[in-house]
């Protein structure tokens, strides 16, 4: 069985000819017109400098960066009082869940990402390991350039020796992001054979290490970890960096990490020549209105970096960390021309998107029809083969129950810490509805009636609310519908369906970004700030995290190890 991309090229975006370099050496010298030339705008150069000059543009590459180009371009384009910065690379993205690969590169182009690297976790827990090369396929197709990332964490359903094969593809980067804690602490022999592969290749392997002290980070490093996005604070990135790795600074919706992070490391003088931004899981949204790695740059100015300081952090950093500086994160000759047309620095977000010599967006519209992963011919199962949940007694809270207490949007304690509110039902169930945990849990709103979700990492669906009868009705809504979200209040049931295995809809986008701001409105109503919700109930099926968590051997606190409640059989 092959692993290698299909047949039409093997490293996509980045493929180029002889003949093709030809033609852009002779545009170089001015004997041969460009395909395209981007006239008068001032140009962020890889110097750091800034000044105007024309960009000469041959097939998919950069020919020239000039004052005096010899030859017009068959296609001019006159961007006189406009800024050109390099297109922004984001190095670690989760582009399956809840929308699909090319919704989510879509959106990414709009706002001026011209690099995704995309972790592939939601579905290798459960994509036929022998459909799992046609998946990646689609590295191919799209406008601008995919890399993967691939997770070694369980469920999965491909096995880490197809991981082993899989690895040799030019399409993929790294290896990550591996939990620090537990793996590290006694390394499976068979994970240590592919991290060494992987690091003999050339390979990334990105760490995630959230809370961690040095003598971790110094672990991870020791064990190859190149790199770890948990810092939320400036100390904390200081760390990883004192620690050889390069480390990623968040700013999205749930972890907007970049402005207590830049304030603090420009305060102690410590350089950032090994750090770049990083959106992490960005919600519909938060995409919406603010953007992915334009949004993180954005808060680096307003925190006080300087521009030249802050494209670096999101383009020539981030490429010089995945080995592609030499195809993509400056403006010159013999990269690829993926480049974004500001007003002005101050604002990132581009007026004019280029992504791989021809223009695809502009004023936050898309240009061009972005291809995706053909799901259905992949034969990706529903997110469980029952058409309905359990029988509602399942959801009635019983006095034997273990107590937990949301202390913030991601963090899960056991007991009942400081709220002095009624606790509501919280309770997982697996797809095989062979088990389920059920907790008591306190820090939501008490009139919240019912909400189901199947979008968590570790394919368990999560429901809350202070209704068994509603949670019922929604758990039964999602089953039906092959995987989704659903929530009800006041009788009324509202959905978003999850087809792809339970985690990824085919919903517009638009529809997306409606839907996860009525959840939100609802919890606001009801009078809880959740800055998501939905992504709360992720983080409650979640054992990537410290504190207690649902995962399919029960209710366990992951921070010490211990089970704290078993899964229990459904009759």
């Amino acid at each position: 069985m092959t692993t290698r991309p299909a047949a039409g090229g093997v490293n996509g975006p980045l493929d180029e000819t002889g003949p093709e370099i030809g033609r852009r050496t002779q545009t170089a010298w001015g004997h041969r017109p460009p395909d395209m030339c981007l006239r008068g705008a001032r140009v962020l150069l890889a110097s750091g400098e800034l000044a105007e000059r024309d960009v000469a543009i041959v097939g998919a590459r950069i020919a020239a960066v000039a004052e005096d180009l010899l030859l017009p371009g068959e296609l001019s384009i006159d961007l006189s009082g406009k800024t050109i910065v390099p297109g922004y690379v984001e190095p670690h993205s989760h582009t399956l869940g809840p929308l699909s690969v090319g919704s989510y590169c879509g959106q990414a182009l709009v706002h001026g990402t011209a690099c995704v690297v995309s972790d592939d976790s939601f579905v290798y827990g459960f994509t036929a390991a022998r459909r799992y090369p046609e998946m990646l396929d689609v590295s191919l197709r799209l406008p601008l350039v995919l890399r993967w990332s691939l997770r070694l964490d369980t469920p999965r359903s491909v096995p880490i020796s197809m991981v082993a094969r899989l690895i040799e593809r030019p399409d993929v980067a790294q290896l990550g992001e591996l939990m620090t804690r537990p793996l590290l602490d006694e390394l499976p022999p068979e994970v240590a054979e592919l991290m060494a592969d992987a690091r003999r290749r050339g390979l990334r392997i990105e760490g995630h290490s959230p809370g961690a002290s040095a003598r971790t980070l110094g672990a991870a490093a020791a064990a190859g970890v190149t790199a770890d996005h948990e810092s939320r604070r400036g100390d904390e990135l200081i760390e990883r960096l004192r620690a050889g790795l390069w480390a990623f600074i968040r700013y999205t919706d749930l972890l907007r990490d970049a402005p207590a992070i830049v304030g603090e490391v420009q305060e102690r003088g410590v350089s950032l020549e090994r750090a770049g931004f990083t959106a992490d899981w960005s919600l519909p949204p938060w995409i919406e209105r603010h953007g992915i790695i334009d949004a993180a740059i954005r808060a680096a100015l307003e925190a006080g970096m300087a521009p030249e300081q802050a494209y670096a952090c999101a383009s020539w950093r981030p490429a010089s960390y995945l080995s592609l500086d030499a195809h993509l994160g400056v403006v010159a000759p013999g990269r690829l021309a993926s480049l974004n047309v500001l007003d002005d620095l101050m604002e990132p977000f581009p007026r004019r998107v280029f992504s791989l010599g021809r223009e695809v967006a502009r004023d936050g519209r898309l240009l061009i029809a972005v291809p995706d992963v053909d799901w259905r011919a992949l034969g990706t199962p529903r997110w469980s083969e029952s058409r309905r949940g359990p029988a509602v007694e399942t959801y009635r809270p019983g006095a034997t129950d273990p107590v937990v207490s949301l202390e913030s949007p991601s963090m899960l304690a056991p007991g009942a810490g400081s709220h002095g509110d009624e606790p509501i039902i919280c309770i997982a169930l697996d797809p095989a509805m062979q088990s389920f945990s059920r907790a008591a849990i306190h820090g939501l709103p008490g009139r919240l009636e019912g909400i189901a979700s199947t979008l968590t990492p570790q394919r368990l669906l999560v429901g809350l609310g202070s209704d068994p009868t509603a949670i019922a009705r929604c758990v039964d809504t999602v089953t039906e519908l092959g995987g989704g979200i659903a929530y009800q209040q006041n009788g009324v049931i509202e959905c978003l369906a999850l087809p792809v295995g339970g985690v990824i809809t085919d919903a517009p986008f638009a529809d997306v970004v409606s839907f996860w701001e009525a959840a939100a409105s609802l919890f606001a109503a009801l009078g809880h700030q959740l800055p998501d919700p939905l992504s709360t109930l992720l983080y409650i099926g979640s054992s990537s995290l410290p504190g207690a968590r649902f995962t399919a051997r029960g209710l366990v606190d992951t921070r010490r190890g211990t089970l704290i409640e078993p899964a229990r059989p459904l009759a």
